[in-house]
C-alpha cells in the first residue's frame, strides 16, 4: 500500500513539473519575432513593426501616402536568413544575414531612365515634377533584378510575460531601415573629387535629380578643365545635420584662373622673346597650351574660399541640394574675365 501511495505521489509530482514546464514555455521563439519584423517591413506595416516591440514610443509623425508608397518600394525585398540564436534566460541574440534594395543604385538607374526619356522626347524636362522622378525610382526599386545590399546583424530580443519581443534598446531597426548609406560630408567630398578629374558622371551621381544636357565635351575642353581643377583641394570644417537637411562647411582651394591668365601672358612674352614661339604664328591652341602649363605648374596661384554646402537626405542617401549653388559659384569664381 505504501508503495502504491509513493508511486501515485511520484506520478503527481512528475505531472506537476510537466504542467509547470508547459505553462512556462514561451508563446514564440526569438527567431519568430525577427521573422515577423521582416514580414512587416516588406509591407512597411508600421503597426506590424510596432507589435514586434514590447514598448513603443508614440510618434506624432504620420506618413503621407506618397512617403508610405516609396517606403514600401524601398523595403519590398527585405529578407533575412537566421544564422544563429543564442538564448540566455530572458535575453536572446538572433544573428541574421539581412538584405534590402540598394537605394543608391536604384537612384542611379532612375537618373539614366529619366535621361533616356528626355533624350527620346517621351517627356519634356521642363514639365517634369518631383513625383515623376519618384515614380520611376519606385519602378527601379521593385524590379526583380534590382541590386541588393546584404550584411550580417545581431538582433537583441527580450522575454516579457512569456513572449519574445525585440529589445527596444537594440539599434537594428535604425541601422537597417533608417541609417543612410553615406554622410553629408561624403557626397560633398565625392563631388569635389570628381571635379578634380572632371568626371561628369560621378558629379551627376551626387544629385538626386540631374538635368539632361545634349552633347559632350571635346578632349581639348576636358584637358583644359583638368588643368583648371587638377590642383583642387578641400577640407571639411563642420557638418550640421537637422533631420533630412544638412549644411557642410568647406574650405576649398583651386587654381585662380584670372591670376594665371596674367601669368600666361608673361610666359607667352618670354617664349616669344626666346624665339620658342613667333607672335605672328600664335594660334588659340598656343594660348591654351601655355595657360594649361601655368595652371599645372608647382607655383600656380591658388584661390581659397570657405563656404556652406547644403545637402538633403532622400530615402537612405545624402545628395547635394539641387537648389544650392555654392559649389558652382566657387568653381566658376574668377572665370568671368569681362
Amino acid at each position: 500500500m505504501k508503495k502504491a501511495i509513493a508511486l501515485i505521489i511520484s506520478l503527481l509530482m512528475i505531472f506537476s513539473f510537466a504542467s509547470c514546464s508547459l505553462f512556462n514555455k514561451p508563446e514564440n521563439e526569438p527567431e519568430d519575432v525577427v521573422n515577423a519584423l521582416f514580414e512587416a517591413l516588406r509591407a512597411f506595416d508600421t503597426d506590424g513593426v510596432d507589435a514586434c516591440y514590447y514598448k513603443v514610443e508614440d510618434s506624432d509623425t504620420a506618413l503621407t501616402d506618397e512617403q508610405s508608397d516609396l517606403l514600401k518600394a524601398m523595403h519590398c525585398k527585405d529578407a533575412c536568413e537566421i544564422l544563429d540564436v543564442a538564448i540566455d534566460g530572458k535575453k536572446a541574440v538572433v544573428k541574421v544575414k539581412a538584405s534590402k534594395d540598394d537605394f543608391g543604385e536604384a537612384v542611379k538607374e532612375m537618373s539614366e531612365v529619366m535621361k533616356e526619356k528626355i533624350r527620346s522626347g517621351e517627356v519634356v524636362e521642363s514639365n517634369l515634377k518631383g513625383n515623376d522622378y519618384i515614380n520611376v525610382l519606385k519602378e527601379c526599386l521593385r524590379k526583380d533584378d534590382a541590386k541588393l545590399l546584404t550584411d550580417e546583424y545581431e538582433i537583441k530580443c527580450i522575454l516579457v510575460k512569456n513572449k519574445w519581443y525585440l529589445d527596444s534598446e537594440d539599434t537594428f531597426f535604425d541601422d537597417f531601415v533608417l541609417k543612410a548609406q553615406n554622410k553629408p560630408e561624403d557626397v560633398v567630398g565625392q563631388y569635389l573629387d570628381a571635379v578634380r578629374i572632371f568626371d561628369t558622371d560621378a558629379m551627376d551621381e551626387c544629385y538626386f535629380r540631374v538635368a539632361y544636357s545634349e552633347g559632350s565635351l571635346s578632349d581639348s575642353e576636358i584637358d583644359l578643365l583638368n588643368a583648371m581643377y587638377g590642383k583642387l583641394s578641400y577640407e571639411i570644417l563642420s557638418v550640421d545635420i537637422d533631420g533630412t537637411n544638412a549644411v557642410v562647411k568647406v574650405k576649398a582651394s583651386k587654381a585662380d584662373y584670372a591670376a594665371n591668365v596674367v601669368k600666361m601672358t608673361n610666359m607667352l612674352l618670354e617664349k616669344i622673346e626666346s624665339g620658342e614661339l613667333k607672335y605672328d604664328d600664335l594660334t588659340d591652341e598656343d594660348y591654351l597650351d601655355v595657360l594649361k602649363e601655368c595652371l599645372r605648374s608647382d607655383d600656380v596661384t591658388m584661390l581659397t574660399k570657405e563656404f556652406d554646402v547644403k545637402c538633403n537626405c532622400i530615402g537612405t542617401k545624402w545628395f547635394l541640394d539641387g537648389e544650392d549653388s555654392s559649389l558652382e559659384d566657387f568653381l566658376n569664381e574668377g572665370l568671368d574675365l569681362d
